[in-house]
């Protein structure tokens, strides 16, 4: 049976209103329509890794509202435990305002509400127990962020930490993190306001900004999986993390994760991989990579990525036995 994955975070309502084009400042444009839908990036994380199979738990605050009904109702329904749920009589749920024009492009607000009650105590020691992984996010108070990665990481867990929205997290904090998640904007923030390559880039392009995440002690191989998507993979500096996975493999189209697998070309040898210190995911990313450069993209799904899909593909290995803690950043 599967470890645990615990994820501690926002619970959101996510009110989204779509629109040709996104408002200008003091402009009104008309929408095309709106939707109400359940949402925050903690729940959405569990709901990925629940439905791929794993055991999760998810620990937040909600108000005593409609909305706060409409998430545990749809977050329980995909088979994540939400008894760790408070529900804040004082305080309305969490809700995200998001504006999408005809491109896909978006603006989002989010209002805290309950998710800014959640505290140290939400998170006992107990809420660990056989947790292989715990996932957080920024959109609860970086006292509890915190306090939740030091009890997990004391408990033998491994900590993903999506630093968004970006703040200034402390080295303590990052110090407990064996995961770094970020996109191109958060990266940016993070090393300082670098410059990041264009989507199209080659993955040599990436050579830099893995240097700057190498002398702030964390070190890699870049991979990048699609055109739209940039995958870094950063291993952690924590002692006895031996991984050689050291090269930047060159870009491959969007391989999708399914069943907790992810496609692979035909073409090439089902044995061929690089040694890359046991880390099965990084050894199927490098794989595929040479796929592309000998020329057999087209045996390989096309298909764009989105951000919660390394969420996805984390949450899964976390939660079986050959996860061998990398530390991942992709760049969306």
């Amino acid at each position: 049976m599967n470890r645990r994955i615990v994820v501690v975070g926002s619970l959101n309502a996510d009110l989204t209103i779509y629109c040709e084009r996104l408002p200008l400042p003091g402009e009104t444009v008309h929408g095309n329509g709106f939707a109400v839908n359940p949402g925050g990036k903690s729940a959405n994380q569990a709901v990925a890794a629940s439905k791929l199979g794993g055991t999760v738990t998810l620990i937040g605050a909600v108000g005593n509202d409609s909305n706060g009904d409409m998430l545990l109702t749809s977050t329980e329904g995909s088979g994540v435990d939400v008894s760790r749920v408070r529900r804040s009589a004082d305080d309305a749920t969490g809700v995200a305002v998001i504006a999408v024009d005809a491109n896909g492009e978006n603006n989002i607000i989010i209002s805290a509400g309950a998710n800014g009650t959640l505290a140290p105590a939400d998170v006992p020691a107990d809420a660990f127990d056989d947790a292989a992984v715990l996932c957080l996010c920024l959109e609860v108070s970086l006292e509890t962020v915190e306090a939740a990665a030091k009890t997990a990481h004391d408990a033998g867990a491994t900590v993903l930490l999506n630093l968004s929205p970006y703040a200034e997290i402390p080295q303590s904090l990052a110090a407990l993190s064996d995961v770094l998640l970020v996109n191109a904007h958060e990266a940016s923030m993070f090393l300082g306001d670098a410059e990041m390559p264009h989507p199209g880039a080659h993955a040599s392009a990436w050579e830099p900004v893995r240097s700057q995440f190498a002398e702030r002690g964390w070190s890699g191989c870049s991979l990048p999986l699609a055109r739209m998507a940039r995958w870094f993979w950063i291993h952690s500096p924590r002692p006895g993390n031996r991984s050689r996975a050291s090269h930047p493999p060159r870009s491959v189209p969007w391989i999708r994760p399914v069943r907790g697998r992810l496609h692979r070309c035909r073409g090439c040898p089902p044995r061929r991989r690089c040694y890359l210190g046991g880390s099965r995911g990084v050894r199927i990313g490098c794989r595929s990579a040479r796929h592309y450069q000998e020329g057999h993209p087209g045996r390989l799904p096309r298909r764009r990525g989105s951000p919660g899909a390394l969420a996805d593909f984390v949450t899964h290995y976390a939660s079986t036995s050959d996860f061998t803690n990398p530390v991942i950043s992709p760049f969306f």
